[in-house]
């Protein structure tokens, strides 16, 4: 059965939208992956609630969130949020950055590089960035 992966991250801005392509290629390429950007674009008018519990419902039936946690997008920190509560694998892609985040630490593993998430997704290898949190 192939991993079901969550893909969270906001494309509001040019850094946003090019780390959360990354994201989803990725999370395409090793598992049956829902994106909110592309699967919850729908025509103009969409039912926001709608949108919500579909979100939801895939957040519940996920194995993994992969989030971009570029420019902390609100959505994102609420999509991680539940995920943890939920006992969701979260993987943070966090790209350059050197001092991790102590609560997205404690949560989940943290990727300051795509080829370093990528080789995790592929071979389950994790090489844990400084744990001198901010």
């Amino acid at each position: 059965m192939e991993t079901k992966i969550y893909v969270a991250g906001g494309w509001f801005s040019p850094a946003q939208m090019e780390a959360i392509q990354q994201v989803e290629h990725l999370a395409a390429m090793h598992g049956d992956a829902f994106m909110p950007r592309l699967h919850n674009l729908g025509e103009e008018g969409c039912n926001w609630e709608k949108v919500f519990e579909v979100n939801i419902d895939k957040l519940n039936d996920c194995d993994i969130v992969i989030a971009s946690t570029v420019d902390k997008d609100m959505g994102t920190i609420f999509e991680c949020g539940y995920a943890y509560s939920r006992g969701k694998q979260i993987l943070y892609y966090s790209p350059g950055i050197a001092k991790p985040n102590l609560m997205l630490g404690m949560s989940g593993l943290i990727f300051n590089d795509i080829t370093k998430l990528e080789l995790y997704l592929q071979t389950g290898k994790y090489e844990n960035i400084a744990k001198d949190y901010e």
